[in-house]
């Protein structure tokens, strides 16, 4: 099987600058270093061919982006002529952001991702000749897409891109190709809350003075803009029936008309303003549907129980924004997402990408550039196959393994308890190596080296009913033993838990209908993490843990500390589906597929935030995540070493006061600066013509009265 792809050293480029070579994977050849920048293309595998399957499946037919190709090529020609036609404002932005002095530098990748958007708005005529992003649809407000993988920073490029709009939109009010109202819309309140530090009027605590994004003296210009952030859900009318969540007999409105809905999304502060800036985080999930076919059903025949709510995703999210075209206009739409791809059941060409895209820095780009972490799946098992059954496991066990009774037919429920029974045996595997990491991390720990929290190991289940199974056993509730005991629940210590789909649903909606939902969300939110984000916890856990610690009294269950991150010790997590997006856990060291994949596509959102680094202070520093059954084609893949990577040198600075209070060294924080002319200016006076100022023409004094109707 030639999609092994070894090889010692993945990461061979520099973050910071363009990329200069990449790894060449073809069927049949092994890897090689090519001298040059990765074209931008994408492999097409036709819909109902398996991914992983037997040697005589292929990866797909590579296609490239020939239009993301072209525009490369043309801003990197503008960048090198030194932007030509760009504004003022847009000229001192980019040299903010290149300069090589930042103490936070930003990524070519986001650097890039910017300037294209800039490039098909601001440049000159002529870099833009025959230029012409196509439409989603005749009539369709302007789309752009920027193809980026997770961890490589979307956020910064959002914040860039509002910044340029509003920063220049305040130098000029009549140059309607720039806004200074921005709609940020994302697929969940947990990404909704993070995103919180888009909005400019947080000062220095917010993205652009935190990432050092607008320069200090340019702060109060962008504070005259507005940007918002709502989660795609507020999108969707309001039943206007409804009173506290109850249905009103009495009163029948209906539901909110178009203007309605975008006064509520925009809010007061935004106005009546229009030609809005609509910038979508994870914007695959923002497609039109062109068909109405049978949603929960897959070619194979297996029931996706999330595919009725992706479907609404997808039409709420993109009537929303067709309502904001109607009522106030949209000026231009940049989506950003690691996968710009149309899903299978959209009525579209499944696994072909958005026409609109205009940049692309994938998973094997970030990859090379150490930005992600590198993935080590199965290449070759004890059976001699041309394909290790881990590779694959969800095929290896479905199709090999259970009998045509376990299957269920094509329409029928596999069996979950004959799955786990396959199952148990690779997710043990698995579990063992994590458990070497697991005591390697701990005695780091203790050193010094490392923060002391675990590695987590997934396991993403195709359905509820198989998560259900696969975590009774995990945690020694089942009938035969866990894996590891490490995984076990005892004495009501919470190592593994469990996220179903109805819980991926309230946690996007952030609408939590029980306690447990409201607090998984929580321990989502702080696995790997040692203590809380901004230093306490938020008023919402402190009610919601006086709640359940009142609970807890009554059944004799020990007290929840509301000061301890709940997911600090959380060491597994059993998951249907994938993680939600927006889930930035970075200590995921191990990740089992027990799920069919349909494209490769799906194997990278399924694992995708998983493989977030622990660190960007060096990027050469390689992090692993140990794959099964999630079967990635045509990346490479880190050689399993002799001896582990050492983790970064971790240095601890204490404050030694008083003794040392008179060494301090302190900072100031400079806002700008003041030149002083110290040469001699001389006035030649009989050349200044002569002004003359007649108060009786020039009035210096006026009297100003309330208005009044006495006569």
């Amino acid at each position: 099987m030639s999609q092994f792809n070894e090889v010692l050293q993945p990461i061979i480029c520099d973050a910071y600058t363009e990329p200069t070579q990449h790894w060449l994977i073809e069927k049949g050849r092994p890897p090689e270093k090519v001298q040059e920048r990765r074209e931008a293309c994408y492999y097409y595998r036709p819909p109902g061919r398996s991914t992983g399957r037997t040697e005589a499946d292929d990866v797909g037919t590579r296609v490239p982006l020939t239009f993301v190709n072209e525009i490369r090529q043309r801003v990197k020609a503008w960048r090198e002529a030194g932007y030509p036609g760009a504004t003022g404002v847009t000229a001192e932005l980019l040299a903010y952001w290149h300069r090589l002095d930042r103490e936070r530098r930003l990524f070519f990748c986001q650097r890039e991702a910017i300037e294209t958007v800039i490039f098909l708005v601001e440049a000159r005529d002529d870099f833009r000749q025959g230029v012409t992003v196509p439409r989603e649809e005749a009539g369709a407000f302007v789309r752009y897409a920027c193809k980026m993988a997770t961890g490589s920073g979307k956020t910064a490029v959002m914040a860039g891109l509002a910044a340029w709009s509003i920063l220049n939109k305040v130098a000029d009010r009549g140059d309607r190709r720039f806004s200074d109202a921005v709609l940020v819309v994302c697929p969940n309140v947990t990404i909704r809350d993070r995103l919180e530090e888009l909005k400019p009027e947080r000062g220095e605590a917010s993205v652009y003075r935190i990432r050092d994004l607008v320069p200090a003296h340019l702060m109060a210009d962008l504070r005259k803009g507005h940007v918002v952030v709502t989660n795609w859900h507020a999108l969707a009318p309001q039943d206007l029936n409804q009173v506290g969540g109850v249905g009103a007999r009495v009163v029948k409105r209906g539901q909110e008309s178009d203007t309605a809905v975008v006064a509520r999304v925009l809010g007061r502060e935004v106005g009546g303003k229009g030609n809005i800036l609509v910038l979508n985080d994870e914007a695959h999930h923002a497609y039109r549907i062109r068909q109405t076919d049978d949603p929960a059903t897959a070619e194979n025949g297996d029931v996706d129980e999330l595919a009725d709510a992706d479907r609404r995703e997808a039409t709420v999210w993109i009537e929303g924004l067709d309502r904001i075209q109607r009522a106030r206009g949209i000026n231009l739409c940049v989506d950003l997402s690691a996968t710009p791809f149309y899903l299978h059941r959209t009525g579209n060409d499944p696994g072909r990408p958005f026409p609109w895209i205009v940049s692309d820095f994938g998973l094997i780009d970030a990859i090379e550039s150490g930005l992600v972490k590198i993935p080590q799946l199965p290449v070759q098992d004890v059976t001699g196959a041309e394909i290790p059954a881990y590779f694959n496991v969800w095929k290896w066990i479905v199709e090999q393994k259970l009998t045509a009774g376990e299957r269920g037919g094509r329409r029928g429920q596999v069996k979950p308890e004959a799955v786990l029974r396959w199952a148990q045996q690779p997710i043990a595997q698995l579990a063992g190596l994590w458990r070497d990491d697991f005591k390697r991390w701990s005695r780091e720990a203790a050193e010094g080296k490392r923060p002391p929290v675990p590695p987590v190991f997934i396991v993403v289940c195709r359905d509820t009913r198989l998560a259900k199974v696969v975590y009774e056993w995990i945690t020694g509730e089942g009938e035969t033993p866990p894996p590891v005991d490490e995984f076990k629940n005892p004495d009501g210590r919470e190592y593994t838990v469990r996220v179903d789909s109805r819980v991926v649903e309230d946690l996007a909606t952030g609408v939590a209908k029980s306690d447990e939902s409201r607090r998984l969300r929580f321990v989502l939110a702080t696995i790997g993490k040692t203590a809380w984000p901004g230093g306490s916890p938020s008023a919402e856990y402190l009610d919601l843990v006086e709640d359940l610690n009142r609970k807890a009294v009554e059944h004799g269950r020990p007290r929840i500390d509301p000061t301890i991150p709940p997911g600090r010790d959380v060491r597994c997590i059993v998951s249907v589906a994938m993680l939600t997006e927006g889930w930035d856990a970075t200590t995921v060291t191990h990740i089992v597929g027990l799920r069919p994949f349909e494209s490769q596509l799906l194997c990278e959102q399924v694992i995708g935030r998983g493989l977030r680094r622990s660190q960007y202070h060096d990027l050469t520093v390689e992090e692993v995540a140990k794959v099964y059954g999630v079967p990635f084609e045509l990346i490479p893949l880190k050689a399993t070493p002799g001896t582990p990577t050492p983790p970064p040198r971790v240095h601890h600075v204490h404050a030694l006061s008083p003794e040392r209070d008179h060494q301090e060294i302190t900072f100031p924080r400079v806002d700008g600066y003041t030149y002083r002319i110290t040469a001699q200016v001389l006035v030649a006076w009989d050349r200044v013509p002569e002004l003359r100022l007649d108060p009786s023409e020039i009035p210096d004094e006026t009297l100003v009265k309330a208005l009044t109707t006495d006569r």
